[in-house]
């Protein structure tokens, strides 16, 4: 008598298994993105500080990268030649925000174009946001929710971002 698995029995072992990906694969693509933005905030939040440092010994916000201590940069960035913009390894970039008509920088955002996220500080106050563009969806909403705990966005009427506040 030959011994082996019958055709029944693989098909229930594949259909486990296929049921089982199923719903690891949005768990495991819930924390990459999580791991990526925090990293996203991590160089933000070191640009922030060095906008502190300048503010203090100046008075007066970088309003270019150029004008700031490069020992404070995130490791991997470049500066683009207007020296307002980043551009970091892979799918990272990181700006500098100006209100209005004024040549006054006042904040700082990143974005991370493969989530579809961004990250906003505010100079004045420190506020921070999480930014789910359009193009991102679903999974940029799913992100900014896990990593704000806040469920009831506000619209931005320029971009159609979703944002979550800290």
């Amino acid at each position: 008598m030959k011994q082996g698995f019958t055709l029944i029995e693989l098909l229930v072992v594949v259909l486990i298994i296929g049921i089982l990906a199923a719903i690891a694969l949005p768990q495991y693509q819930t924390v990459v993105d999580k791991s990526r933005y925090t990293q996203l905030m991590s160089n933000v939040d070191a640009m922030y500080k060095a906008q502190q440092v300048y503010y203090m010994s100046n008075g007066v916000y970088a309003v270019s990268f150029h004008d700031l201590d490069s020992g404070l940069f995130p490791s991997g960035y470049k500066i683009l030649a207007s020296g307002t913009g980043m551009y970091g390894q892979g799918d990272f970039h990181i700006f500098l925000g100006f209100s209005g008509n004024s040549r006054k920088s006042s904040y700082l955002y990143s974005t991370d174009e493969k989530a579809g996220v961004g990250y906003y500080v505010a100079y004045k106050n420190g506020a921070r946001s999480c930014w789910a563009y359009p193009d991102g969806a679903e999974r940029a909403q799913r992100l900014c929710q896990n990593m704000t705990g806040k469920t009831n966005p506000r619209t931005d009427s320029v971009t159609q971002a979703l944002i979550y506040d800290f």
